[in-house]
């Protein structure tokens, strides 16, 4: 069975392999039965959004079985200078 928990868990692995010394912060939704999280990377800059969407999801596509993919809500991305923006406001 699939649970949120090891989704969680296999998610973090993937992405904090495939993105070097990004901060990664996952949660699980409010009715706890999927995962969503913000994905920070450097790497982004300078990043169209649909890029950004397009490269976690190849990631995604690969660690993750479909099963696993349905547990999840929203990947945001941004880059650390767009969270300090967003802490702003």
């Amino acid at each position: 069975m699939v649970t949120v928990k090891s989704v969680k868990q296999k998610l973090k692995r993937a992405l904090e392999n495939s993105f070097p010394k990004a901060e990664l912060r996952l949660s699980p939704t409010k009715s706890a039965e999927r995962v969503w999280g913000f994905l920070i990377w450097n790497g982004f800059t300078g990043k169209e959004q649909m890029d950004r969407q397009d490269r976690v999801w190849k990631v995604l596509d690969k660690a993750l079985t479909k099963d696993e993919q349905a547990k999840l809500s929203v990947i945001l991305t941004a880059t650390p200078n767009e969270m300090k923006i967003l802490k702003e406001d």
